[in-house]
């Protein structure tokens, strides 16, 4: 999940395949994101966005073992300020 700039979308990158949202990340105001998402090869993605659905329920991959990884950002060489109040992973 990441914010794409020019347009302050969130992007949900699953299964090879980017998913936009409909919603817009207010930038510089508190923001709740909530991703749900089942595991497996068929796997449901949703995301809601300050407790509105912006994305799904979708279809991807989500390869065939558990998840092992909860990513913030991305893996580029760049410099950012995010600030989380809360953080909580359910599986």
């Amino acid at each position: 999940m990441e914010v794409d700039p020019p347009t302050k979308k969130l992007l949900l990158v699953a299964g090879g395949k980017t998913f936009t949202s409909t919603g817009v990340v207010p930038l510089s105001a508190r923001t709740s994101i909530t991703v749900c998402a089942t595991g497996g090869t068929s796997a449901s993605w949703t995301v809601w966005l300050n407790g509105v659905r912006v994305l799904g329920p979708t279809t991807a991959s989500a390869g065939t073992t558990g998840f092992g990884r909860i990513q913030l950002g991305d893996d580029a060489n760049t410099t950012a300020t995010v600030n989380f109040d809360r953080l909580l992973v359910s599986v």
